[in-house]
């Protein structure tokens, strides 16, 4: 047999089905096997191979990656070897087949193929390097190293086939998925770094683990441990060029950027042509408001993607060229840095460069000057023409093109008439006329409080609610938007606040209340949220404070209740008392029941009814005992989890509230809607929300209020029509926005 085609796997349901097919042509052929060694799938990742071979095999997995690939080659029978994972398809399998067709197999013992490492699912943020994933299967191939195993192959190698492997394990769309990779692979490194606390290349990885979870600060004391290691052991990193690639990757992600300059300089000097060296040194020197050497540090760049395939750093294989997809934006970088150098002329064959409308907005200003200053209007015009597609875009073109006119005081003088008619010039008052365009980013079943904000809001926006399943329709959907509305303070609006695209949007975050006291706060990039909106003065004060966030960039904005949607009539005193909403510590359930009780006590016609569900078991075994301690068995009911509360609600008399911390509670002001009397405990915060007199503070205090005569049903609802009326609410975040 020629060929075996070897790959270990777990949980690889996603691509592996695409990864198979892709090995077809392979297959087809050549005289070949496909064998598939398991280590604990949990999908179905095992039924999708045995559709393609019957080589399936199971083994443990035993956090040893390098074990693993030696058993699937011990289960090899053909003559070479292919090495790939369930996460990579083939792409252009013809090299390999001529490979071996035309009987260069005897030449050789291994062979390179170029890999793409994808990070979004466009397909347009890569990694390329070259990997050796043939072998001749001589009995003595094998792989070392618990993690990122190494072949351990032999000489002569083949110069690289031109078939490529893309890899999708590491998009940044699945976060979770790179998380687990993350968790695996950082605690195998750390369990090996005890063993050998000075392995360059563990420390490296450690690092990059760390990186690829946005964890920068630590990627970067990581891998200066790496290269203290270095310099202590007067090790030469010539062999090791990643050391200072990723030395200056995480000085730039951490603001360092004169120490980034150096290391990028440093590196240069022992060993030249790294692309990714190049893109680390002028973008520090573009922080650095270092304008020229930026300039001719970036064209080195651009000259090295160009010849990507003879740089030092694609030949390099131990080497990711992570920046390689990133010429785009470099082309932006050159046009803003040849405006503010006024090179004018030397910026027009990069403006052509440029490819998406989003890469182009973020220059377009510039471009706009530059063709102007050069008195290239017809140019100018034809660039509007060919590159500018969307009405979006055309409108803000149309808008920097009016702002120039008005700027220079003399629209003839750039003979902008001849090119640009009347009609377009009005069209772009046309089109900045038309609705914005606004988004709401939530997760599945957290949009309680949103769809009457959308509803209020329609009219006036093109409106659009995304329930958030995977992290790129927050990318795809802002791209769409002009506004973007992140309905909790979670990790969404972290993941978009941290996006390049935020600087161009107005975004704004609300926060109701758990979000406080999470760690969120602190990983959003504040500097791209133009609005933190609350729900509540009292979180407000908590978040400002603790946080650090500009107050200037909050407001407080009270959930709307809209009154007409809940059933009214007048009420009066009765037995029934409500509970709504979830079992919780924040909820107090220790004291809703002793409230109950003490109540109970007083007289027993009382009868607790609750619409809700418990969040801890620990809670439910307390009712449990409890409620029979206390002998309520036949006055406390769980209704459960109710579709349609203002039904629920219609034969209550009161709505008990014993939280410990709110925003609001909009079980109890839906209630007030409906006529129904509060009995709020006092919880943080609740005498800016409430009136003093639905507020108690002892348990004595409920019982009473419950059992108090006064009832008005008038005066509940209309406290809410008058403080927390939708319409108010709406005035105030259409002022907002």
């Amino acid at each position: 047999m020629k060929l075996s085609i070897g790959m270990m796997v777990k949980n690889e349901s996603k691509y592996l089905e695409e990864c198979l097919k892709s090995l077809e042509p392979i297959r087809a052929a050549i005289d070949s096997e496909l064998v598939i060694v398991d280590t604990g799938s949990e999908d179905n990742t095992v039924e999708i191979a045995k559709k393609y071979t019957d080589r399936v095999y199971f083994h443990q997995w035993n956090n040893n990656f390098s074990e693993i690939r030696n058993i699937v080659i011990a289960y090899a029978w053909g003559k070479w070897l292919f090495v790939i994972d369930g996460d990579e398809v083939v792409e252009d399998p013809e090299p390999i087949i001529d490979f071996f067709k035309s009987g260069q197999e005897k030449k050789y013992y291994s062979v390179y193929l170029k890999i793409k490492n994808y990070s979004n699912l466009e397909e347009n943020q890569f990694t390329l390097f070259t990997a050796p994933r043939l072998f001749r299967n001589d009995g003595e191939f094998h792989y070392e190293g618990v993690v990122h195993n190494q072949p351990v192959f032999k000489i002569p190698i083949c110069i690289t086939l031109n078939t490529t492997i893309k890899h999708y394990g590491y998009l940044l769309t699945n976060m979770e998925n790179i998380k687990n990779k993350y968790k695996r692979t950082s605690t195998i490194l750390r369990l090996e770094l005890e063993k050998e606390p000075e392995n360059i290349y563990y420390w490296f990885q450690l690092s990059k683990c760390y990186d690829m979870c946005k964890e920068h600060s630590k990627a970067f004391e990581t891998i200066k441990k790496a290269y203290d290691i270095a310099n202590k052991k007067n090790i030469k990193l010539d062999n090791k060029m990643y050391v200072y690639i990723q030395l200056a990757k995480t000085q730039v992600l951490t603001n360092k950027y004169r120490d980034a300059e150096k290391t990028c300089q440093k590196a240069l000097q022992v060993k030249d042509g790294y692309v990714d060296l190049y893109y680390y040194l002028a973008l520090s020197q573009f922080r650095l408001g270092k304008n020229e050497e930026s300039l001719e540090n970036f064209l080195k760049y651009i000259n090295l993607v160009i010849n990507f395939e003879k740089s030092a750093g694609y030949l390099d294989t131990a080497i990711d060229n992570e920046t390689v997809s990133l010429i785009n934006g470099v082309y932006s970088y050159v046009i803003v840095l040849c405006e503010r150098l006024n090179k004018y002329t030397e910026t027009l064959e990069f403006i052509d460069k440029i490819e998406t409308e989003k890469d182009i907005e973020k220059v377009l200003d510039k471009i706009i000057k530059i063709y102007l200053e050069l008195e290239e209007y017809d140019k100018l015009k034809n660039y509007y023409d060919t590159k500018i597609k969307s009405s979006d875009l055309r409108a803000k073109f149309l808008t920097f093109l009016e702002k120039y006119q008005s700027e220079s005081g003399d629209f003839e003088k750039y003979e902008l008439a001849k090119a640009f008619s009347k009609e377009i010039i009005s069209k772009s008052k046309i089109e900045t006329e038309e609705k914005q365009k606004l988004v709401f980013f939530v997760k599945k079943g957290l949009d309680n409080f949103l769809d009457i904000v959308i509803n209020g809001l329609s009219v006036e926006y093109e409106t659009k609610k995304i329930i958030v399943t995977e992290v790129n329709q927050i990318e795809k959907w802002m791209e769409w938007a002009d506004i973007c509305w992140f309905e909790w303070c979670d990790d969404l609006a972290i993941y978009g606040s941290k996006l390049e695209l935020a600087k161009k949007l107005k975004i704004i975050c609300r926060l109701h209340s758990y979000e406080a006291f999470t760690n969120y706060p602190a990983q959003v990039n504040w500097d791209y949220i133009n609005k933190l909106i609350f729900v509540a003065g009292h979180l407000q004060k908590f978040v400002v404070d603790n946080y650090k966030i500009d107050k200037e960039k909050t407001i407080v904005i009270p959930n709307g209740i809209d009154a007409g949607g809940w059933t009214f009539k007048q009420r009066k005193p009765g037995f029934n008392i409500a509970y709504v909403g979830y079992i919780n510590y924040k909820k107090g359930p220790m004291l809703l029941l002793h409230t109950f009780k003490a109540l109970y006590n007083m007289d027993s016609k009382y009868k607790l009814y609750i619409a809700g569900k418990f969040q801890d078991n620990r809670d439910v075994l307390y009712f449990q005992q409890m409620i029979k301690e206390f002998g309520l068995e036949k006055n406390l009911f769980f209704d459960g989890w109710q579709g349609d509360i203002d039904k629920w609600l219609e034969d209550k008399n009161c709505i008990l509230c014993t939280s410990v911390l709110e925003s609001q509670n909009m079980s109890v002001m839906q209630a007030m809607s409906k006529g129904i009397k509060p009995i709020i405990h006092n919880f943080v915060g609740a005498k800016s929300i409430y009136e003093e007199k639905y507020i108690w503070n002892t348990i004595d205090e409920a019982v009473e209020m419950i059992m108090s005569e006064e009832y008005n049903s008038k005066e509940y609802r209309r406290f809410i029509q008058n403080k927390y009326s939708i319409e108010v609410q709406l005035n105030k975040i259409k002022t907002l926005l």
